[in-house]
């Protein structure tokens, strides 16, 4: 596997946990998860006009 590919899968990874640290008093794994999911997905779309 690619060094570089796998940094990336790592700085992801500490980034999702990180998140979980700050939002883990304020929501359940089944709120954090959704939002998540949306955070990813809709960064990595193109904006529309």
């Amino acid at each position: 596997m690619d060094e570089a590919f796998s940094f990336l899968q790592l700085g992801w990874l500490n980034a999702i946990r990180e998140w979980q640290e700050e939002l883990v008093g304020n929501m359940s794994s089944r709120e954090f998860v959704p939002e998540i999911s949306y955070a990813v997905v809709s960064s990595s779309l193109p904006q529309g006009e």
